[in-house]
């Protein structure tokens, strides 16, 4: 998502594979993806927030939480990253305006 709008959405049988093709879509299509969000189903573990942090993504977001060692990770490379993502809220564990 950039802008409030979603550039590119996909399923795979795994949430790795996922993220990469959606980091590779971007790549692809020239676009700029330090303004971008990374959206993901599940829960988030290190080596998601690194292919984030790689990619140039300042914002890992997804519906379950992520790992301690992630967070760590992310606040190491000023990753914002959010987790437990709902209608009515969410909980952002790393970034300028985090809590948790």
């Amino acid at each position: 998502m950039a802008d409030g709008v979603i550039l590119f959405r996909c399923e795979d049988i795994g949430r790795h594979n996922a993220l990469d093709k959606a980091i590779g879509y971007g790549i692809r299509n020239g676009l700029d993806l330090k303004n971008a969000v990374l959206f993901t189903s599940g829960w988030i573990p290190t080596d998601m927030v690194m292919k984030t942090v790689l990619a140039g993504i300042p914002v890992l977001a997804g519906r379950s939480v992520p790992t301690k060692e992630a967070v760590e990770l992310a606040r190491k490379y000023r990753l914002t990253l959010i987790g437990k993502m709902k209608e009515r809220g969410m909980v952002c564990y790393t970034g300028q305006n985090s809590f948790t």
